[in-house]
């Protein structure tokens, strides 16, 4: 909403040069022009943000991969490594 406050400012200044000789045609197209792109815009942010979610998740699903891969580590080591150092967390 405060995007076509901004957008339609210049449109209500009577000393805007831009368009001072401007038709009425030509000053919609531009309004319409720039009502475009600023929903353009508002779409391109949305989906940055899903993408910022989604890369979020990524990082879970791989933290929780390592853990595994550390896990699987220590239980391949023989058995009298892993019980000695039970109070230690043995992560490579």
């Amino acid at each position: 909403m405060v995007g076509y406050l901004v957008v339609s400012r210049p449109f209500f200044e009577l000393d805007n040069p831009k368009y001072t000789h401007s038709t009425q045609s030509e000053l919609m197209e531009d309004y319409y022009r720039s009502g475009r792109m600023l929903l353009n815009l508002a779409m391109a942010v949305g989906r940055l943000v899903l993408a910022g979610r989604e890369l979020t998740r990524l990082a879970g699903y791989t933290a929780r991969v390592t853990e595994l891969q550390n896990v699987l580590k220590v239980c391949a080591l023989p058995m009298h490594l892993t019980i000695s150092n039970t109070k230690k967390t043995f992560f490579y």
